[in-house]
């Protein structure tokens, strides 16, 4: 079958296809909105296109009035990597739409802010021609696009707490990326410190357990992914493909530290994000989210608050109370008993998704176990404290259930480890 769609072939960097396909699909359908915006990433792919300002101005404002952030973002992102300059008010009238929960005016966008008079150079005539031909039948077709009354906007991760200078810089820096279907955009235990925004397409998520692989979910147009690299260097604990032809802009770790020595409140926000993101991913993940209601999920997610831990740091203490209740997102941690000074007894080591700290939880005694983090790159936990539980408990018996049964299966493997550990080793066929 023939595939039609302009983003799979700039994946394949045969930029004249898609450039092809994008004239042909704006001729035939010039109101369609994102046949525009096709054509602009076409022609952003181009070295030396000059794009005059006033045409992804008009799709701008377009995506900027329909409250479509994915779409808005990338056509600032493809047009400033083409040369644009916009104004400070057609700025601000992006991050005054995607930074609050409200407010359906926008400011009237600005005239031409000066185009460039750069002189057009190719090494593939070919190329220049089709792409003039591109620029001329924009400007033909531009007057196209229905602009509808603004809708309500909405505020989106990161942009909520960002400026316009920062905003500027992440346009010039961050790095966009193209994918074919079935393309690796993150592979499960690489070590990477940057997270990206989907601006184009449908990504998948998986994860390679024993068992083999399991299918996490799916990003759509909009989603940022990737973020945990922000917080710890742990290897990515899951894989993401593309699903269909995608663009995706990468903000390296980097690109990031200037974004905040311009507007340190975005550590906050990025945090807040990271935190709520660590709760949803644990949800699918994690056993102690499968049998338990929508309302006892959401409560849990709520109470649950992150932990940072450094390798060989220890969480809970063999003989003292434990804070509460763990949940891992994020790393290993080993549990072992210290029965007798010197001598450690590795009881069992624990993957994300699982909890501990439970015995003494539910006992209302000291563990009986030591937990340190046994990570080289350290451990993100979520942390339930104990009043926290009770409150839980006393509203959603299930999860009391949940954590008691974890108890005794605890208790049980624990007492068959110490007995195990007990017998000489002498008495052992090797």
């Amino acid at each position: 079958m023939k595939v039609m769609n302009p983003f799979f072939y700039l994946a394949k960097k045969q930029k004249n296809k898609a450039l092809q396909i994008c004239l042909a699909n704006l001729q035939e359908n010039p109101d369609k909105p994102d046949n525009h915006f096709a054509l602009l990433v076409a022609l952003a792919a181009i070295d030396e296109v000059d794009i005059p300002t006033e045409l992804p101005e008009k799709l701008l404002e377009y995506y900027i009035s329909v409250s479509n952030f994915p779409m808005a973002l990338g056509t600032l992102l493809f047009s400033v990597k083409s040369g644009v300059e916009y104004s400070q008010s057609t700025i601000s009238s992006f991050l005054e739409k995607f930074s609050k929960d409200h407010g359906n005016r926008i400011s009237k966008p600005p005239g031409r802010a000066g185009d460039s008079s750069m002189e057009i150079e190719f090494t593939d005539e070919a190329t220049a021609s089709l792409a003039k031909k591109a620029v001329q039948l924009w400007q033909d077709k531009i007057g196209k696009i229905f602009l509808p009354p603004p809708v309500q906007g909405h505020a989106i991760p990161l942009f909520k707490a960002m400026g316009k200078d920062s905003l500027i810089q992440l346009l010039k820096k961050g790095v966009i990326q193209y994918y074919q279907p079935q393309q690796r955009i993150i592979k499960q235990g690489a070590e990477e410190n940057c997270f990206y925004i989907l601006i184009q397409g449908v990504l998948k998520v998986t994860r390679d357990t024993e068992q083999g692989h399991v299918k996490l979910g799916f990003l759509r147009q909009g989603s940022f992914f990737g973020e945990m690299a922000l917080v710890t260097s742990a290897p990515r604990s899951a894989n993401v493909l593309a699903d269909t032809s995608a663009i995706v802009l990468k903000i390296s770790w980097e690109l990031l530290g200037d974004l905040l020595e311009i507007d340190p409140q975005l550590a906050d926000e990025l945090a807040s994000y990271t935190r709520i993101r660590l709760l949803k991913n644990l949800v699918v993940t994690s056993s102690l989210f499968r049998t338990i209601s929508t309302e006892a999920k959401n409560a849990v997610i709520t109470s649950f608050k992150p932990v940072i831990k450094d390798h060989g740091e220890i969480v809970i203490k063999e003989g003292e109370k434990a804070k509460g209740l763990y949940l891992l997102a994020s790393g290993e941690v080993s549990v072992y008993s210290e029965e007798e000074q010197d001598e450690q007894t590795l009881l069992s080591t624990l993957l994300p998704g699982e909890v501990f700290g439970e015995i003494s939880l539910i006992r209302e005694g000291d563990a009986t176990a030591t937990v340190s983090v046994s990570s080289d790159e350290g451990a993100v936990l979520m942390h339930l404290s104990r009043d926290n539980f009770q409150k839980i408990a006393v509203l959603y018996p299930e999860v009391l259930s949940h954590v008691y049964q974890v108890s005794l299966e605890r208790t049980e493997e624990t007492a068959k480890v110490r007995k195990d550990e007990s017998i000489p080793a002498e008495d052992y066929m090797l």
